[in-house]
């Protein structure tokens, strides 16, 4: 739960921790943000958790929810337990853990799903968004064979990268950006001005001749949700009792 006063931010699993809000080591570390809708409906401890914010997978500081509006099944967001603003606002120690999540997660949808491709709306403040709806960490992971580089090359200026760290760089010189990973595993970054809000959901929406479901405020899509989670839960599930019999073995 949230507590004002305290400025206390009490996570998953029933974890407690106390934040100064007035004293930060650096411009990327995290605020306190007691509007954020995921650090209220996911973070928290509760027991009465709508299906979406229920975390499907977690490592240290990273949780993993099939998300609100998924107009196709195995949509996954990772997101970050403590309130930072985008991918680029992280410090450097958390993008070992991220990019050995994301790759976990991949994992998982190529062998239950398909080939995935990932983006995330890079805000570098609340007035620049770059298109992102939610000013939380939150890396989009969704199974299809859809390619939307053609379409972000033709309006927006490219920038081929190896790694997910690049991110900090538009983000430290205020550059607001779309992080793109397309189903063979290459990654790009394009800077981008004002856009629309839900921006790749849109873009993916229509080439799937779906943009009437792309706004998950009014799509909610909970029958993907629950398949999502089945899916997910099932597969890990299996694995675990793999390991188990192994070890009898």
């Amino acid at each position: 739960m949230l507590n004002k006063t305290r400025r206390t931010l009490t996570l998953i699993k029933g974890k407690s921790i106390d934040i100064d809000p007035n004293y930060y080591k650096s411009s990327y570390e995290p605020e306190l943000d007691f509007d954020c809708l995921y650090c209220k409906n996911i973070l928290t401890d509760s027991k009465e958790k709508d299906v979406w914010n229920r975390p499907i997978i977690e490592s240290q500081n990273f949780v993993v929810i099939p998300t609100l509006g998924a107009f196709l099944i195995g949509w996954l967001l990772i997101i970050s337990k403590m309130h930072y603003l985008c991918i680029g606002s992280l410090p450097d120690s958390l993008f070992p853990e991220l990019i050995n999540l994301k790759r976990k997660v991949k994992y998982i949808l190529n062998q239950t799903i398909g080939p995935t491709i990932s983006f995330e709306h890079g805000p570098c403040s609340s007035y620049e968004r770059a298109g992102s709806c939610i000013d939380h960490a939150h890396l989009h992971i969704v199974p299809t064979k859809i390619d939307l580089l053609k379409d972000l090359r033709k309006n927006f200026k490219i920038k081929k990268s190896d790694t997910i760290r690049e991110s900090k760089k538009f983000f430290l010189q205020k550059r607001p950006y779309i992080l793109y990973e397309n189903v063979n595993d290459n990654l790009f970054y394009f800077e981008v001005e004002t856009l629309p809000s839900q921006y790749m959901r849109r873009l993916l929406a229509k080439k799937l001749n779906l943009y009437s479901k792309y706004d998950w405020r009014k799509h909610s899509e909970v029958k993907n949700i629950i398949a999502t989670k089945d899916i997910i839960s099932a597969y890990l599930k299996n694995k675990s009792s793999r390991g188990k019999n192994e070890c009898t073995k």
